[in-house]
């Protein structure tokens, strides 16, 4: 689960609006192939030189992957299903008041506790779901049509070939240094 420090944090290395509109997170994925070895390089090279930090960002999405593993519809009608059996159990607990004093009076502890900790989960839920809209509104994409999972799988694919374009420079240049 990424929260909104981990949300802020990938905000810093992502390019500014105005370079989103020229840039798609669907579009991201097209382009990764075509990439060019000469700018990858010179990327870099830059990078390395001016703001070495930036190359170990992903150790700032260390939860990404098992923010991969999150399925939001599922969460949302869990959290649905959550929700409604407090609401039975208050049901239940009213009706039992006639039938059972002590069943009554366990039951209205037990509620009392659950309903803060559904408060607690709802808000957490809400806060994921802010996060996860705030990302995908970043890049430009519509939250509707472009899911979390993919989001998260399309940085996962940007980590990875960043760390392989550095690795295969790292060699380039203790190559040419051998020269």
């Amino acid at each position: 689960m990424l929260n909104a420090e981990q949300v802020e944090n990938l905000r810093k290395f992502c390019p500014t609006e105005e370079e989103v509109e020229l840039l798609k997170v669907s579009d991201l994925r097209e382009s990764f192939n075509s990439v060019n070895c000469a700018v990858e390089e010179a990327s870099l090279l830059v990078l390395a030189d001016k703001q070495p930090e930036v190359l170990d960002f992903s150790k700032d999405l260390r939860s990404l992957r098992s923010a991969s593993k999150i399925q939001m519809k599922i969460l949302a009608e869990e959290m649905h299903t959550i929700s409604t059996g407090l609401e039975i159990a208050k049901q239940e607990s009213s009706n039992a008041k006639r039938d059972s004093i002590n069943f009554w009076k366990a039951s209205k502890t037990f509620i009392r506790s659950a309903e803060g900790e559904v408060k607690s989960l709802v808000s957490q839920f809400q806060i994921m779901d802010e996060n996860q809209a705030a990302l995908i509104s970043y890049f430009g994409e519509d939250r509707f049509s472009y899911t979390f999972e993919r989001i998260v799988f399309t940085l996962q694919t940007f980590i990875r070939k960043f760390h392989q374009a550095n690795k295969e420079y790292v060699k380039l240049i203790e190559t040419e240094n051998r020269i």
